[in-house]
């Protein structure tokens, strides 16, 4: 009896070993789910996303759901995409998924410049067995921006618009200056920056020695119309990174000149009667005294022989209250009653001209208040009598 009572003990547990099925019993040494990812780094820009390719495949027991955190915080499914479309977090895989899947992953940060933060993609089975992946992403460290700067006054010359600049590089190089009139991008044949040939592209691709910095003057040539414009200038990198000024400016064309004469006359005042002076504003040739004439010949050295003795000076006439000698002033240029002006009131006052050699350019004001720009386009020398002469332009 007492042998009997010591084999039952271990007769019941052999009974129970019996009667349990396999499912009853999990298998000493099964198989865990396995996963993988396509990389475990990714640098991205400040507020930037990245991408993964995330496998796993189901072990002994189905694959039941997808977790994807971030440093360790379950991660917002507002900013997952899995194969292009929107998600839940965590995500409960459907039966076609439970052996085994493939997922592109995208996911969109919140990272500032500098930092770094590591995602998982965890994997758990329904026996709660786990498989997991890992990125560490880190954003890049910010980078500075050109700077540009006006660099003086911005002046109105020879219709141009003059605007000194200054730029300097940031992190990266410079790449591009645009320039924008009223919101709208310049016209490339307006421009052109220092001694540059005028641009073909706005906005420009900078030449490589100005991209570590410029200090030049922006040329551009004025617009058809008067009125007052904005302009935008915009220098940039690379890699998108911009600095700009901006200005207004009154514009204002001025007053067109009513008459443009070629072909005057002006002869030696030592030729026949009634000639020596020309009057500038009808293109009569007068005589050297006459009340019309705005410009008069000094006549001839008579101590000379014919082939030398003109004297090849002008003075101003009757009419002509003040004669200038505007030497560098751009005749053919100046198309404006204003500029004409502006020439005359930066020119020297002469009484009476060095020799004439051709080419010369004199601003006067008449007494009605006229003011002229004239050219010696030719001197005609006659050396055997006194029918010299110079050919004259004159506008106004």
């Amino acid at each position: 009896m007492k042998f009997l009572k010591q084999l039952l003990p271990l007769f019941l547990i052999v009974f129970y070993l019996a009667s349990c099925s396999e499912d009853d019993n999990p298998i000493i040494g099964g198989t865990d789910p396995t996963s993988s990812i396509d990389k475990q780094f990714a640098t991205i820009p400040a507020n930037g996303s990245f991408q993964v390719t995330l496998s796993a495949a189901a072990g002994d027991s189905p694959l039941n759901t997808l977790t994807i955190r971030r440093d360790g915080f379950t991660l917002d499914a507002a900013t997952i995409m899995i194969d292009g479309g929107s998600t839940i977090n965590p995500l409960v895989l459907t039966s076609a998924l439970k052996d085994a899947f493939t997922f592109d992953i995208d996911i969109t940060t919140d990272l500032g410049p500098g930092e770094s933060s590591v995602y998982t993609f965890e994997i758990e089975a329904e026996n709660a067995d786990v498989t997991s992946e890992s990125i560490l992403v880190d954003v890049e460290a910010a980078m500075d921006p050109p700077v540009l700067d006006l660099n003086g006054d911005i002046i109105e010359v020879n219709d141009l618009l003059q605007v000194p600049l200054s730029a300097t590089q940031g992190s990266d190089s410079l790449h591009t200056i645009a320039i924008y009139e009223n919101g709208s991008l310049a016209a490339a044949n307006r421009l052109t920056l220092g001694a540059m040939t005028v641009w073909s592209e706005n906005p420009y691709t900078l030449p490589s020695e100005f991209k570590g910095g410029f200090t030049e003057t922006l040329l551009m040539s004025l617009p058809d119309t008067s009125g007052n414009y904005d302009y935008l200038i915009v220098v940039s990198d690379p890699n998108g990174l911009s600095d700009s000024v901006s200005f207004s400016a009154e514009i204002n064309l001025g007053t067109p000149v009513d008459s443009v004469k070629t072909n005057l006359m002006l002869s030696n005042s030592a030729g026949p009667a009634g000639t020596g002076g020309v009057n500038l504003i009808t293109g009569e040739s007068t005589g050297s005294s006459d009340p019309g004439a705005h410009l008069s010949d000094e006549g001839i050295d008579s101590d000379e022989p014919p082939a030398t003795n003109w004297l090849q000076m002008i003075s101003a006439g009757p009419a002509t209250e003040t004669l200038k000698l505007a030497t560098g002033a751009d005749y053919d240029g100046t198309d404006t009653k204003e500029n004409i002006e502006a020439i005359f009131n930066g020119a020297t006052t002469v009484t009476v001209s060095d020799k004439i050699l051709g080419g010369e350019v004199f601003a006067l004001k008449t007494f009605s208040g006229a003011f002229v720009l004239v050219r010696i386009d030719a001197v005609n020398i006659a050396p055997a009598d006194n029918s010299d002469s110079y050919t004259i332009s004159a506008k106004f």
